[in-house]
């Protein structure tokens, strides 16, 4: 596991930092991106900070695995919290997507999400162990209920 500053010493998102960590990661690595309304912080990369990540995402061959909590409460619209998984989507970008409900749809403890593949963890995975694990993981989840 690689971890990297989030912030910069000024409290504002560190671009610089994030790029690097990127480039140093190796293909098929997984990198977890909050898409919006950063866990903890609050603070997002801006449209074009994104772009940057994207590319340098898509250079490295890496998967994007986004935990999407907050769409919708982050600007007020379902839509316009989608931006970083259309921008992925744009660069072929193969990611996981774990979305929960229980905060938007004000279910506290309730457990409802959902996970999504796209590129492939379905269509044209080599190495099927990824799908499984993935799977795998959500029957023990809902066996241990």
């Amino acid at each position: 596991m690689v971890t990297y500053p989030y912030l910069d010493k000024n409290g504002k998102f560190d671009l610089k930092e994030t790029l690097e960590v990127i480039g140093r990661l190796q293909p098929k690595d997984l990198i977890l991106i909050h898409p919006v309304a950063h866990n903890p912080t609050g603070i997002d990369p801006t449209p074009s900070e994104w772009r940057e990540i994207a590319g340098a995402i898509k250079k490295a061959g890496v998967i994007a695995f986004l935990d999407l909590a907050f769409q919708g409460l982050a600007s007020g619209s379902l839509e316009k919290d989608r931006f970083v998984m259309e921008l992925f989507t744009e660069f072929d970008i193969t990611m996981l997507i774990a979305q929960t409900y229980s905060k938007i749809m004000g279910v506290f403890g309730k457990k409802s999400f959902r996970i999504a593949c796209k590129s492939y963890c379905y269509i044209s995975l080599q190495d099927k162990g990824l799908e499984c694990s993935v799977l795998f993981a959500l029957r023990v989840k809902a066996l241990k209920k």
